[in-house]
């Protein structure tokens, strides 16, 4: 969409009304054109008078806003209008919605923190390796060769705990090196409903089990080019958080339908929400509010996806959360 372009006057009167700016704001010009700002009903760009009473240098600024319902990021540029007797008429108003180059910018960065953190964890993964196996067949030494004198049963019990502590570590060190390696993709034609009805089949029984609503809903004869098994792996991580976070007769709803040349998929759950000071922390690796929880399943998700040249966002509050995937249909 290019630049949504508005003409106000002093008064907040709009005398121009571009069809980008139409497009964006869903209304009609014989709805807005002659008319004040504060005469329109159910009005969502009185943020411009915010914008310009702001812009002492008229720089173009980036704001968040809502607009029928959906969150925005705007780049937007204000320009003074004046007569030739140099008196301010009007203000032409030029937005531009950078949502979703704002998005791949976010993911850009957690795709290089998650990187770095993944090269790090593999090279402290290769240096305590080897000195924790030799502990590992130290303990198996203890506990064969050697017999105390007294309180073996005592002795025993230390050394098999020695033995499951370091195969625990090991198993940390082993999903270290995981992560780090690169993901191959392995990408076929995917028929969606099928792919979506096995992924329900999957949470069918948790879902009668803990009295959850779960239901599917989306497009048919929907195709797209996917990794089905590692695209598996992410939307299990996701509803799985999902069932988590929702009480008994909670909701859990899964969409996807086609929106410009790529897939989008939804999940929404009405549970708790996750706290603003979480939603940017929850894809960094290790991060985890669950007490069971290894915090590594969102971490490999947001890699996955990135891998498939997606993005994967998060919009929540008190009542519900939403993950929402987008990936390239082609």
């Amino acid at each position: 969409m290019k630049g949504a372009v508005v003409i106000i006057k002093k008064d907040s009167t709009i005398t121009l009304f571009n069809n980008s700016a139409i497009e964006l704001f869903e209304f009609k010009q014989t709805d807005i054109i002659g008319k004040k700002l504060s005469e329109i009903e159910d009005c969502n760009i009185n943020f411009i008078l915010d914008v310009i009473s702001e812009q002492a240098s008229f720089r173009n600024v980036e704001k968040t806003v809502t607009i029928n319902g959906k969150e925005l990021v705007l780049s937007i540029g204000v320009r003074p209008n004046y007569n030739l007797n140099r008196q301010l008429e009007s203000y032409t108003i030029v937005m531009t919605d950078i949502t979703e180059a704002k998005k791949m910018e976010e993911q850009t960065k957690r795709n290089e923190k998650l990187l770095a953190m993944g090269e790090l964890a593999s090279g402290v993964a290769h240096e305590i390796r080897n000195p924790i196996n030799s502990i590992g067949m130290i303990a198996q030494r203890l506990n064969k060769e050697f017999k105390p004198s007294e309180e073996q049963g005592e002795y025993n019990s230390i050394t098999e705990l020695l033995k499951t502590e370091v195969s625990r570590i090991n198993k940390i060190i082993t999903q270290f090196l995981q992560y780090a390696k690169p993901i191959e993709l392995q990408k076929s034609d995917v028929e969606v409903e099928k792919f979506f009805s096995e992924i329900y089949q999957l949470f069918k029984d948790q879902a009668e089990g803990k009295s959850i609503s779960f239901k599917v809903e989306g497009e048919k004869d929907l195709t797209a080019n996917f990794d089905p098994e590692l695209c598996k792996q992410t939307m299990m991580n996701i509803i799985q958080n999902a069932f988590d976070a929702v009480d008994a007769n909670g909701d859990v709803l899964l969409t996807y339908k086609s929106e410009n040349d790529k897939l989008a998929i939804l999940v929404k759950d009405n549970g708790q929400g996750i706290p603003p000071g979480d939603q940017k922390k929850i894809f960094d690796l290790y991060y985890t509010t669950k007490k069971e929880g290894n915090g590594l399943g969102l971490s490999i998700s947001q890699k996955i996806i990135s891998q498939h040249n997606g993005i994967i966002d998060v919009n929540s509050d008190n009542k519900e959360t939403i993950f929402k995937i987008t990936i390239p249909v082609a």
